[in-house]
Parts: structure tokens; sequence; C-alpha cells
């Protein structure tokens, strides 16, 4: 006689849990929106054109990232100075907004 083969219990997979989302506490303190740099300001001004130029669309996302860093990295200096007086006065402003709200 031919021995058969018994099948193989199947093994129990293990069930994925879903972990709860994590929100945010609000803790009461006020909020002081940061400061933004140069790079930003400037992004802010340049989007729009180099998305035309580019011939990029809104969800072209990290192609226009690399467009906008190659245009910021192959700026001169003298360039970058109104945007850098920017990125000054708004250090200034969250500073002055930090030490208003007492944090």
């Amino acid at each position: 006689m031919a021995a058969t083969k018994k099948a193989s219990p199947k093994k129990a997979t293990p069930t994925k849990v879903k972990k709860a989302s994590k929100t945010k506490k609000d803790d009461g303190k006020p909020k002081v929106k940061r400061a933004l740099s140069a790079y930003f300001f400037f992004m802010q001004k340049n989007r729009e054109r180099i998305m035309k130029e580019n011939g990029l669309q809104s969800r072209d996302i990290g192609e226009l990232g690399r467009k906008m860093g190659e245009a910021w990295k192959g700026m001169k200096d003298n360039d970058k100075t109104p945007y850098e007086k920017l990125a000054a006065e708004d250090k200034k402003r969250y500073e002055r907004e930090k030490k208003a709200v007492g944090l």
C-alpha cells in the first residue's frame, strides 16, 4: 500500500493590526509661524515662472523641486541678496512674535 500524504495544516497568518492615528493635541500654547528661508522666498516668487518655462504641471512636484534647486544654485550671491533680506526680516518677525507670546 502506498503511503498517503496528509495535507499539512495551514499556518495562521498574522493579522495586521491598524495602529490608531495620532492626533496632535492642542496644548493651549500659542503658535507662532516659523520664519522662512531665503530659498523659500525665492520659490514663492519664481514657482509659476519655472513651471511655465519647463512645461511642468502642478503634479510634477519632484521635477519642479529639481529645477528650482538648479535655478537657486545657479544664482550669483548678489542675485540672492533680496531673498536673504526678506528672510532676515521674517526672522525678526518670528523672534518678535515668539517673544510676544512668551515662547
